[in-house]
């Protein structure tokens, strides 16, 4: 694909992307696009967002931030550290352990392109990412409290399912 394609697939905002000035020799300088002036950007209500431009994040959002990204890293230390304990103690087997380790990438890899173009059609009052935001929070909560009581779970489907009685819990185990 050569850049005037490239160029025309993006619209007319990005023309300029990509192009040499045209006074430039053999030298690669990069070319800055120029802003053009629309009706939004001299009306005094236009936001930095219309302009391309990002407001700086205050130090308070920058250590919000961290202090979030610490929490996730340490939620997955703890998850790396005692899953595998976990997941022998509920009687998996090895080979099955692989597998419920390979899950989360694979699910991953599947299921994050589907999200992201849904989403990138969303027209919630919420916004376009921030509705799958909460329900991938909701989502994961609910499965860690699940992981949690896992014994408990599978026994109480067994039950439901007529695969138990009342007093000996999950058949094949000791629970």
């Amino acid at each position: 694909m050569t850049a005037s394609e490239n160029t025309a697939l993006l619209g007319p905002e990005h023309s300029a992307l990509g192009r040499r000035p045209a006074n430039s020799s053999s030298q690669r300088s990069p070319s800055v696009p120029t802003a053009r002036p629309t009706s939004s950007s001299t009306s005094s209500t236009s936001s930095a967002c219309d302009a391309g431009e990002r407001k700086p994040l205050t130090a308070g959002q920058l250590i919000g931030m961290t202090v979030l990204l610490a929490g996730i890293q340490f939620v997955w230390t703890v998850e790396l550290g005692y899953g595998t304990p976990y997941l022998l103690s509920l009687g998996l087997s090895k080979p099955l352990m692989t597998l419920v380790w390979m899950a989360g990438p694979l699910s991953g890899l599947l299921i994050q392109p589907i999200v992201g173009r849904l989403s990138d059609k969303c027209t919630s009052s919420l916004g376009r990412r921030r509705p799958y935001i909460i329900g991938g929070a909701a989502f994961v909560i609910t499965s860690v409290i699940l992981i949690a009581y896992a014994k408990e779970a599978a026994v109480a489907m067994a039950r439901i399912a007529g695969l138990s009685d009342d007093n000996s819990g999950v058949p094949g185990s000791d629970y």
